[in-house]
């Protein structure tokens, strides 16, 4: 039923992000890193409840289903980075784990090498994909004509590519009131930090975590 409470998230990030929302209606979203449309999505609990917005994935084979699944949404199949350019995509037998990011992928192939093919961190390909900054993703799919000068919710699941995302970000063009970005990636976590910063200093405030996420919302609007 459309009006269950039940979470399509990896730890419940959607529920979360609600609470924090204080709605869960026409949320407007731009969802980085979303792989499925609907399984292990942060964003597929709002898109159920007349909810849209820009869904951004590098992986090639999930737009199909996107386009089935969440057709009010665009999905744009591209990675997020500080310029236009081709980049090197390791694809692992659990798409979970795809990323840009070498050092991470090299994090994956070890403990695939320790602990053997489960878990699903054995690379499995590797292709060169393109990567835009987010900014120039939404001014061209005319967010702020489309949606608005604001963003209710922007999820980041980028596999240690969270600063890159957060600085191609341009925040005077379309602010997100809440975000949510995974800092479970330990070999990132110097760099996660760096994206943290640059949300405290836009005067974000962080609201929460599960352990695998932290929540920052924007001071000006939510906090009241």
């Amino acid at each position: 039923m459309a009006n269950s409470r039940r979470s399509y998230s990896q730890v419940a990030e959607d529920l979360l992000a609600a609470y924090y929302l204080r709605k869960d209606r026409n949320i407007t979203y731009v969802d980085v890193g979303c792989l499925w449309p609907i399984e292990h999505s942060n964003t597929y609990f709002f898109y159920r409840r007349g909810g849209s917005g820009i869904c951004i994935d590098p992986n090639p084979t999930v737009k199909d289903d996107y386009e089935k699944a969440r057709p009010r949404d665009r999905f744009v199949n591209c990675g997020v980075g500080l310029k236009p350019e081709l980049m090197t995509y390791f694809q692992f037998a659990n798409p979970v784990f795809n990323t840009f990011s070498a050092p991470r992928a090299a994090e994956l192939q070890k403990a695939h090498l320790e602990k053997g093919a489960r878990g699903g961190r054995e690379l499995v390909a590797e292709a060169l994909v393109e990567v835009r900054p987010l900014r120039a993703i939404l001014l061209a799919a005319d967010w702020r004509g489309q949606f608005g000068p604001t963003i209710d919710f922007l999820s980041i699941d980028v596999e240690g590519r969270e600063l890159e995302v957060i600085s191609s970000m341009d925040f005077s063009y379309a602010r997100p009131s809440l975000i949510v970005m995974e800092t479970a990636v330990k070999t990132q976590r110097h760099r996660g930090e760096q994206a943290q910063q640059i949300l405290l200093d836009q005067g974000y405030s962080i609201c929460g975590q599960t352990g695998h996420d932290t929540f920052f919302r924007d001071e000006v609007r939510l906090a009241n």
